[in-house]
């Protein structure tokens, strides 16, 4: 199976299964997200680019337990020390948090949470 239709079945499972999913939970929103990258080795300082998207209350009788959803991205190239090769270095995360929320009556809502994520790297060298 090549990647354009794996990515293509995800895609369509996602929009599939997110109705039901988002029926069951207090869906808040979506947004963007934008990071600085520094990584270790010679990979250069870069940019990372993402969605986030808020599900809210997850067990509607407990309501400061909430939950988000994201993708980040981040790639860079950079030649390979001592040698003729140019270095493709690509990297997606996908990531769930859940937080448990506290109201102190202000502006301020402090939470502490965890989360679980899956981080896909992939290095690809070619002659420069």
């Amino acid at each position: 199976m090549n990647k354009t239709a794996l990515a293509f079945m995800v895609i369509f499972l996602c929009i599939m299964i997110f109705p039901a999913i988002s029926g069951a939970l207090d869906f808040q929103g979506i947004g963007g997200r934008v990071s600085a990258v520094f990584p270790k080795g010679d990979a250069g300082t870069n940019f990372g680019l993402g969605a986030i998207a808020d599900l809210g209350t997850v067990i509607p009788q407990w309501e400061p337990l909430k939950a988000d959803i994201s993708v980040n991205y981040w790639g860079d190239t950079y030649d390979k020390a001592n040698s003729p090769l140019k270095i493709n270095l690509t990297s997606v995360s996908f990531n769930v948090r859940a937080k448990l929320q506290f109201t102190l009556g202000g502006m301020i809502s402090p939470f502490m949470g965890g989360g679980l994520g899956v981080d896909i790297e992939r290095t690809t060298e070619e002659d420069s």
